[in-house]
């Protein structure tokens, strides 16, 4: 419609998310990276101007690239991560477009079957609760890392994060999200045409949505809610 209005409901964002195995901690690329990557750098590896972590003061390992089976979210992470580039040809056409939990199963083995260090975005509201991959904390030039995901105690996750064991004990930073600190977030929310002369229907939604009840639904789904809802839950 021409006058269309919305009403954000919730947050997501997108993760970079590598291998996270046990068995081979100390040479893990979390460990080896500190458990960060800047979007400079994110952005190099999928134009293919990065090939090997080394270059990255990471492991000894060759980058494999995978992305999003999804329109949007290609498009978001094209958005907020490749748009600063100029490019004569679609930089991530060359890459395999995957389900969310293919691959982040073929992230892990690549890594063990392989000694290939692979990569994928994905909305981290799909990611949580996947312990073989580690969503690495990203930075902007400007700001320091931030870590999307947090410990019930308030602490970031670190590499050394026994994510498999700590299940259910760890949750999205939220203000990280409601601040846009987090510099992968993006919003959801309800779109829905501004016109008295229609049944409100999306506004009503919307506003559904925002009540407690509508943000615990939404959290429970992974996404991020409006209000800091972990610290209220019994």
């Amino acid at each position: 419609p021409p006058d269309p209005d919305s009403r954000t409901i919730a947050y997501d964002g997108l993760g970079a998310c590598v291998s996270f195995s046990y068995a081979e901690r100390n040479q893990s690329i979390p460990s080896r990276l500190d458990g960060k990557l800047t979007l400079t750098s994110l952005q190099a590896i999928y134009l293919g101007t990065t090939e090997s972590w080394r270059e990255l003061r990471g492991p000894r390992l060759p980058i494999a690239r995978y992305r999003s089976n999804s329109p949007e979210i290609t498009a978001i992470f094209e958005q907020q991560v490749l748009a600063p580039a100029t490019f004569d040809n679609p930089p991530l056409s060359d890459i395999p477009p995957l389900p969310t939990l293919d691959m982040l199963r073929t992230i892990i083995q690549d890594f063990e079957s392989q000694t290939v260090g692979s990569v994928g975005f994905a909305p981290l509201s799909q990611v949580l609760g996947q312990c073989s991959v580690y969503p690495l904390a990203l930075q902007t030039d400007s700001q320091p890392a931030v870590q999307p995901w947090i410990l019930t105690s308030g602490e970031p996750i670190q590499p050394t994060t026994d994510l498999c064991d700590r299940k259910g004990l760890y949750h999205p930073d939220t203000d990280a999200f409601q601040t846009g600190d987090y510099p992968l977030t993006y919003q959801i929310s309800v779109v829905y045409p501004k016109d008295n002369r229609r049944v409100s229907i999306g506004q009503k939604f919307a506003e559904l949505m925002q009540t407690d009840e509508g943000q615990y639904l939404l959290a429970d789904a992974g996404l991020v809610p409006l209000r800091n809802l972990w610290i209220q839950a019994p």
